[in-house]
């Protein structure tokens, strides 16, 4: 943000980038413009996910998929996928914070990427 380098720029850097891989857009996108940022953009859709996420991340749900009805395993394993993607949606937001007193500490960070990590691979167990 045109400061000096520090921990929390850097914390706000990796939230920039993290909804950069989940979005799929740059906040460069022309989108983006007129006080929009990608920031602003994901903040404003958390509560639609499957819109705002790459589409290679979103789980095919039955309205897509009208000739199978998930069983429960699958349906859990969905949830939790979304749940998931919402989580680093929001650390995103978080990280990106414009104050960097609200933005969280790098080792807070590491702790919900790994959490977020554990939960997506219990998925095959």
């Amino acid at each position: 943000m045109g400061c000096e380098i520090s921990t929390e720029g850097d914390v706000y850097s990796y939230g920039i980038v993290l909804l950069e891989m989940l979005t799929r857009k740059r906040p460069t996108n022309e989108e983006f413009s007129d006080g929009m940022t990608l920031r602003k953009y994901v903040d404003a859709s958390l509560s639609r996910t499957q819109d705002i996420l790459h589409p290679g991340l979103t789980s095919q749900t039955t309205e897509q998929r009208v000739d199978h009805i998930p069983n429960l395993q699958e349906y859990n394993t969905l949830a939790l996928k979304d749940i998931c993607a919402l989580r680093l949606l929001r650390l995103g937001l978080l990280c990106s914070a414009e104050s960097p007193k609200d933005r969280p500490a790098m080792h807070d960070v590491y702790g919900e990427v790994t959490e977020v990590k554990e939960a997506f691979f219990s998925m095959d167990n």
